[in-house]
């Protein structure tokens, strides 16, 4: 099961194999919608603007497209965490951390002692 909140804090949302659930936080146990997913996915982080869900297939990170639920592109890691800007992803690569540019398919990885893995963009208002 994965979950995550829609950009709009609407719905919550879960999967169930590969069905997609959303709903309505504190009030709902039936879900609003139900979309099928193309796969099984963990670990669904939805982009801050929206648009793409990021989620764990085996040892890969997957990207979606919110509205239609197309897989847009595929990157070796785990534990996906978005950027503020919507551009990059930071994922567990053997323990490492490597940072995906979501639009070119770029990569940089940023650690290299095998010991990390979970990474987290921070926020930092301003």
């Amino acid at each position: 099961s994965a979950n995550y909140f829609t950009n709009d804090s609407a719905f919550i949302t879960e999967t169930n194999g590969t069905a997609l659930n959303e709903y309505i936080p504190a009030v709902d146990t039936i879900p609003e919608r139900n979309r099928i997913m193309p796969g099984a996915y963990s670990r669904l982080t939805l982009s801050p603007d929206g648009r793409r869900i990021a989620g764990v297939s085996g040892a890969d990170t997957v990207l979606l497209d919110e509205a239609t639920l197309v897989v847009i592109a595929t990157f070796p890691g785990t534990y996906p965490s978005w950027s503020p800007d919507n551009e990059s992803l930071a994922c567990n690569v053997g323990n490492n951390i490597v940072i995906y540019n979501t639009r070119s398919g770029s990569s940089r990885q940023i650690t290299f002692l095998g010991a990390d893995s979970y990474p987290c963009y921070q926020y930092k208002p301003k």
